[in-house]
Formats: C-alpha cells, sequence, structure tokens
C-alpha cells in the first residue's frame, strides 16, 4: 500500500486456499479439544452470545 506497486491476483485461487487453511485449522482445534475433553462448539458471529450460551446450556442439561 505505501507503494504503487500492482499486484495481480486471482480471488478464486485466495479463496479455494483460504477454505483450505481454514478447514485445517478447524479440524486441529476440533481433534485438541475431543482429546482433552473438551466441547467443542462452532458458532456464527451473527448469534447473540447470551442466545448462543444459553442453547450451549440447554443442551449439556440434556445429556446430564
Amino acid at each position: 500500500m505505501e507503494t504503487e506497486a500492482r499486484l495481480t491476483t486471482e480471488p478464486w485461487e485466495i479463496a479455494r486456499r483460504y477454505r483450505e487453511r481454514l478447514a485445517a485449522w478447524t479440524d486441529q482445534y476440533r481433534r485438541a479439544c475431543r482429546e482433552n475433553l473438551i466441547d467443542y462448539v462452532r458458532l456464527d458471529t451473527r448469534t447473540p452470545f447470551d442466545q448462543a450460551l444459553l442453547a450451549y446450556l440447554e443442551k449439556r442439561a440434556r445429556l446430564l
């Protein structure tokens, strides 16, 4: 950004690699959580935290 140099990109390739890396990163955390008996819950940031927490706690209560 500091220079006027141009960079040609292929957005579809960047998007594909981003999704692959995100999936690998997510799998790593999911696996680590499972190995350590930690619940892994994927959340959508559009969901208010209190609603997400309540849904998680309700699910846990049904498991007991």
